[in-house]
């Protein structure tokens, strides 16, 4: 952003030394105007006089000596306009110029903060990571979090169940082999995430599986676990079988 900026006051300058150009030359061209018509003025005056002499050789003089005046004129005349229009175009360049830097400062500005944006997300984001609640060792006869269990399912073929699972009632088994969830279990995924208890109720009803595990490997609880859903956690908890 920087680097536009510089180049931007640089075109800008550029555009006003060509439009003082411009305009010097433009003046230039009005005092040759004005000078012409004087000298046009000043022959027609002279010629005016040789007329009325009774001398006829500085009549042909005069007239050729105005003749050579006004052509002279005319040349540095077409000569100035010659000018203005080299200064007119570097004017319209200089300001072209300086349209395509601000257009390029613009966009750098623009970049600029969609990167401040992504950073201060990003900062955002880790502080909301930093903040979340860690996870403590359970107790004995306590169940561990659902973070903690990728390990045991990848050594233990029965991962951690409990005694007796019985459809939408029971206890999950959490086995790593359970069934890929339906339709009714996505729902019930939703309705976790949402904290919704009517919703994961009424989704029981109609079959939804406490079993079936999502493309990462969860089911409803460890859901609820890994999102920190503890009014869900409290709900399942109160729906499983008592220990034997």
């Amino acid at each position: 952003a920087g680097g536009a900026a510089a180049a931007l006051e640089a075109e800008r300058s550029r555009a006003d030394a060509a439009a003082e150009a411009a305009a010097a030359a433009q003046a230039e061209v009005v005092t040759l105007r004005a000078e012409l018509a004087a000298v046009s003025q000043r022959a027609t005056e002279e010629v005016a006089v040789a007329q009325a002499d009774t001398q006829a050789p500085r009549c042909g003089l005069v007239r050729e000596e105005t003749a050579a005046a006004m052509a002279k004129l005319k040349a540095e005349l077409e000569s100035s306009r010659a000018v203005v229009g080299k200064s007119q175009a570097a004017a319209h360049e200089a300001h072209s110029a300086l349209s395509a830097a601000k257009r390029e400062l613009a966009a750098s500005r623009a970049e600029v903060l969609r990167l401040k944006k992504g950073a201060t997300g990003g900062a955002s984001r880790g502080d909301q990571g930093a903040g979340a609640p860690a996870e403590s060792e359970p107790a004995a006869g306590q169940r561990r979090p659902s973070s903690q269990l990728a390990g045991s399912r990848a050594s233990s073929p029965g991962g951690r169940g409990c005694s007796g699972s019985s459809g939408s009632s029971g206890w999950p088994s959490r086995s790593p082999t359970a069934a890929v969830a339906t339709d009714k279990t996505q729902k019930l995924f939703k309705a976790v995430i949402a904290e919704d208890l009517g919703q994961i109720e009424r989704l029981l009803q109609q079959g939804a599986s406490l079993e079936e595990r999502n493309l990462a490997g969860l089911n409803a609880h460890d859901l609820a676990k890994e999102r920190n859903k503890r009014r869900v956690l409290a709900w399942l908890r109160s729906r499983a079988p008592p220990a034997s």
